[in-house]
């Protein structure tokens, strides 16, 4: 199985200070990252992975259920932190 894409992104909660972020790996090993609010690095950023190890990445990620996950996750708690999930598979 090889990835096509797949993000992730960490949005903002209430009483509490999440880091939030978003991040996107690409098929050719694309890595588009960009953080936003407590985080270490703000601003956006890119760089390359190989391709050996995004086909490891994605064997993890399919040997965890990580392909099953839905697509994303909110509560009605004021604490709760959503989180999306993005995944685009070949």
């Amino acid at each position: 199985m090889m990835i096509k894409r797949l993000s992730i992104e960490r949005e903002p909660g209430f009483g509490a200070t999440p880091p939030v972020y978003r991040a996107t790996v690409i098929a050719s090993g694309r890595v588009r990252y960009r953080g936003i609010e407590h985080v270490k690095k703000k601003g956006r950023f890119e760089w390359d992975i190989s391709i050996k190890k995004l086909e490891k990445f994605a064997q993890t990620l399919q040997k965890y259920g990580y392909f099953e996950l839905s697509d994303s996750y909110s509560c009605l708690d004021l604490t709760c932190v959503a989180y999306r999930v993005l995944p685009m598979l070949n």
